[in-house]
């Protein structure tokens, strides 16, 4: 239809898009004003029919009398396609990126539709006529208006207002409060943006990092750790007004550390001082050994900064509270006297996870030495599973003297050949194979070594094992259908744990809840977990 004016066209529109029904509508009028460009009377329409159907349109195309067929009708025109931003059918499909520049999206996406979307707008003059502008709308679904999803400017007002003293959680409940739309994850990346006004110094986290604590030298004191080894970057420092008031008095302390959360391979990591049922954060190291190739480059990078708290503040721990990080662990030692108690929470976490490992390997056992110390043992109790030589607990041989590693050692290498391939058509095999003897054709002959007739009850179930590995793994070297293997049954995991945990909470100041003396709560616990494991066969 031609209306006469540009508001009857309008009138005509927002009738229509009241109805909240599928929407078909086809219009012109004559719009004879040549101050202003075609393109520019097309944006201007396309923005009052946002307005008007309440329906945001997204550019698709635009068309310069490219095409031969509407040069003649487009002459001194203009012409643009646009559909809903909101339809499912024009969603353009994520596309990752590798640049290291780039940013993660923190805007929520918008609800899509199957509006089945169409707006054509058209200026031109044809056949000589008066120049018209045409307007051909297709909305077959009416759905929620389309709502901007960034960040409004009052709610980044809001941040700036109070990023200094208030965390992007406090923040957010403030902001959405006014703009119900944004979400926390909005506002949390924005405080990191606004908020670098306060800490960011230097684009090298390093650099900035000391420039910052220079500035703060009243507050801190940042430690000279001399030299470091090759790849080895460190800053440390500790909390000068805590410590100097705890100077002398703490005899607990506290190690943790933050990893894979830095885009330069930065570890954080802290000392906490205890005292008087209270933690205080008391010193802090930004490290990184990403190109360092020195061995125990962490253990040693540790050591000068935990010798640095130790000097610094006169700390003498009687116990460090820490998870089973070996470099922490032997930093600790290295520096203090102390004793080291692991975190049960990272102590269930990684027993748990071996427990339901595919590692069937044990560390290595003595039985008899076992049965000497608790002889309620039986020495022919012994792992079923090949003990591994190289895993022992901690990192140290400690279950074995140095005579018994020296047997280990001079044990013989099993010698192993293959046969070539038979060049004789072999015939066709039985369902169950020999041991020794695979689909392919190649006969294995494992050779057991000659053993000193004293060391063959020890390593007797070891040879045991290799001989009869043939036969647990099928031609193809996976594990034979129906078998599952695992260090252990699921059905016993929790109650090992649990188990764990009582003996993990003994003590004999603990009144009624174990034996009053070390000695007598060793034997407890072991006896326990020992009695659950040859009643469960494991």
């Amino acid at each position: 239809k031609t209306y006469s004016t540009a508001n009857e066209l309008f009138r005509a529109l927002r009738a229509l898009s009241k109805q909240n029904k599928p929407l078909s509508f086809r219009g012109a009028f004559s719009w004879d004003d040549s101050s202003i460009a075609a393109k520019d009377k097309v944006q201007r329409m396309a923005l009052q029919v946002w307005k008007v159907a309440g329906n945001r349109y997204t550019y698709a195309m635009t068309i310069y009398m490219i095409d031969k067929a509407l040069t003649l009708s487009l002459i001194g025109g203009h012409y643009t396609r646009f559909w809903c931003s909101q339809d499912e059918e024009r969603k353009r499909k994520p596309k990752k990126t590798s640049a290291p520049s780039a940013k993660k999206r923190d805007t929520p996406g918008m609800k899509r539709f199957p509006c089945k979307s169409l707006l054509v707008i058209s200026y031109s003059a044809r056949h000589g006529g008066a120049p018209m502008l045409h307007l051909h709308l297709e909305h077959h679904m009416p759905h929620v208006p389309h709502y901007d999803v960034r960040m409004p400017e009052g709610a980044a007002d809001i941040i700036r207002q109070h990023a200094d003293w208030l965390t992007p959680v406090q923040i957010a409940g403030k902001i959405r409060l006014e703009y119900p739309h944004v979400m926390p994850q909005q506002v949390s990346t924005a405080w990191a943006e606004i908020s670098q006004i306060f800490w960011k110094r230097n684009d090298n986290q390093l650099t900035s990092l000391l420039i910052l604590l220079t500035e703060l030298g009243d507050e801190v004191d940042v430690f000279d750790v001399g030299t470091l080894p090759d790849g080895i970057e460190m800053v440390c420092w500790g909390m000068k007004k805590i410590n100097e008031a705890l100077k002398g008095k703490v005899v607990e302390i506290a190690l943790d550390a933050t990893y894979n959360t830095n885009s330069r391979h930065l570890e954080l990591y802290t000392i906490m001082f205890e005292y008087d049922n209270a933690g205080f954060p008391a010193s802090y190291c930004l490290l990184t050994t990403a190109t360092a190739v020195e061995p125990g480059k962490r253990t040693c990078a540790l050591r000068l900064w935990m010798d640095a708290v130790k000097t610094k503040y006169n700390v003498h721990p009687g116990y460090v509270h820490l998870d089973k990080d070996m470099a922490e662990i032997g930093a600790s030692k290295a520096v203090w006297e102390a004793k080291i108690s692991l975190c049960w929470w990272h102590l269930r976490r990684a027993v748990r996870t071996r427990l339901s490992s595919a590692k069937l390997g044990t560390t290595p056992y003595d039985a008899q030495r076992a049965h000497a110390e608790f002889a309620f043992i039986d020495s022919s109790f012994a792992p079923d599973s090949r003990p591994d030589q190289k895993d022992f607990e901690g990192g140290k041989p400690s279950l074995y003297t140095a005579d018994d590693n020296q047997r280990i050692s001079n044990i013989p290498n099993i010698s192993t050949f293959t046969v070539p391939k038979l060049t004789v058509r072999l015939p066709p095999l039985p369902p169950k194979l020999p041991p020794a003897l695979n689909a392919s054709g190649i006969l294995k002959i494992r050779i057991p070594p000659r053993l000193d007739p004293d060391l063959a009850d020890l390593y007797d179930s070891e040879i045991e094992e290799i001989l009869n590995s043939e036969d647990e793994d099928d031609e193809s070297g996976n594990d034979p259908v129906g078998s599952k293997h695992h260090f252990c049954s699921p059905e016993f995991r929790q109650p090992i744990i649990d188990l764990m945990e009582q003996h993990y909470c003994a003590h004999p100041l603990i009144p009624g809840y174990a034996h009053p003396s070390l000695g007598g709560i060793k034997e407890w616990a072991v006896k326990k977990i020992y009695s659950f494991c040859v009643k469960n066969d494991l």
